[in-house]
């Protein structure tokens, strides 16, 4: 999941930017609407990271069995991740460049549930081509 902490990171920055043009003349309505939308994100976010955690918990647990992680996978992360995705797009940027920069995060979003779904998937099959193909998703 360390492209997690990348895509997080990547926001971070494009927040910073969006921030910085705010200052820099941009419309206060853009600068209004993008902190709104930074708020709403960090109480968010809190989903997304319960997800990835209790994901990372079992992944990076060498004691831990593939039948621990798909029933988790089934009864947490992929529920608690797609609380995520319901709570980002639910979500209405008030203009255009926040809607730009959260079509961004649902886009991501989108790619890291896709990918942990393939690991269920791959489980489910016990195809190790598959969680490879998973894997490098994430």
């Amino acid at each position: 999941m360390k492209t997690a902490k990348k895509k997080v990171l990547a926001f971070a920055l494009l927040i910073g930017t969006m921030i910085c043009l705010g200052a820099c003349g941009k419309k206060d309505e853009v600068k209004d609407d993008l902190v709104t939308y930074v708020n709403d994100m960090t109480e968010t976010q809190k989903l997304q990271q319960e997800a990835i955690d209790t994901y990372n918990s079992y992944v990076n647990d060498p004691e831990m069995d593939s039948q621990e992680l798909l029933t988790a996978l089934t009864d947490t992360i992929i529920p608690k991740y797609s609380e995520y995705l319901d709570a980002i797009n639910a979500l209405a940027p008030a203009t255009t460049e926040v809607t730009d920069v959260k079509l961004a995060c649902v886009e991501g979003a989108n790619k890291q549930y896709a990918a942990l779904t393939k690991v269920k998937e791959a489980i489910e099959a016990c195809d190790s081509d598959m969680l490879a193909e998973a894997d490098s998703l994430i």
